[in-house]
């Protein structure tokens, strides 16, 4: 379904939700598209903003989007403060 009506932080959002599904493989600029249903041109600026943030990092040997390892962390201290590690 592409044109999908989303505002920015739905998209930016909608992209984390989309590569936390495809941690393996990643995902290239117009697989996300499709897969969240808009245009690649509006994906393309939601990734500048995720990139600069250091969300997401392009694996050099695929060219694929991917969450780094700061997402990681940051649900890691999530878990810790929901169940017992807290610091």
């Amino acid at each position: 379904m592409l044109n999908k009506k989303l505002n920015c932080q739905e998209r930016v959002i909608e992209i984390v939700e989309a590569l936390s599904r495809n941690l393996l493989k990643g995902l290239l600029n117009k697989e996300l598209a499709a897969e969240i249903g808009v245009n690649p041109v509006m994906i393309h600026r939601d990734i500048s903003i995720l990139k600069k943030r250091g969300w997401i990092e392009k694996s050099i040997e695929t060219g694929r989007w991917r969450l780094s390892k700061s997402v990681g962390l940051m649900g890691k201290r999530t878990i810790d403060f929901y169940f017992g590690k807290q610091e």
